[in-house]
């Protein structure tokens, strides 16, 4: 899949909070508040961490 045009680089099929937040410009604090409440793409954790699938992160955007 090829980079979103507003985007700063592709979205790699497995990112990170920071990863994400790049690409839809927000900041990481505000994805752990959407997480918190219930909000914004679908996550994963994986151990002790946050992942988002590329495809899950696509589609909350087109619903957006």
């Amino acid at each position: 899949m090829a980079a979103r045009a507003d985007s700063p680089a592709a979205l790699p099929a497995l990112a990170t909070p920071a990863e994400v937040a790049a690409y839809i410009r927000k900041s990481p604090k505000t994805l752990a508040n959407w997480r918190s409440r219930g909000l914004g793409p679908r996550w994963r954790k994986a151990g002790h961490s946050v992942l988002y699938r590329r495809a899950d992160v696509e589609r909350w955007l087109d619903q957006t």
